[in-house]
């Protein structure tokens, strides 16, 4: 039997955040800019399932947040 699990971000993504239990069961080292941290097991379908092709960045043109806040910098 497939467990599931809940949001892990806002519910923006709708269904797409219902993540299988399975994916975070384990966990793997991997390093991030020079530093080296834990990531879910299951981090590639997870990523895949919310953004599809997470790898490859959008063209120039629709590379826009997301989000529904804005931030300004001075």
């Amino acid at each position: 039997m497939t467990m599931f699990g809940g949001t892990v971000a806002t519910g923006i993504y709708g269904e797409k955040e219902i993540l299988k239990s399975d994916w975070f069961a384990q966990r793997v080292l991997m390093q991030f800019e020079n530093k080296m941290f834990y990531a879910p097991v299951g981090y590639k379908e997870f990523l895949t399932q919310l953004y599809g092709d997470y790898m490859t960045l959008p063209p120039k043109e629709k590379q826009v947040s997301h989000h529904d806040s804005k931030v300004w910098f001075k």
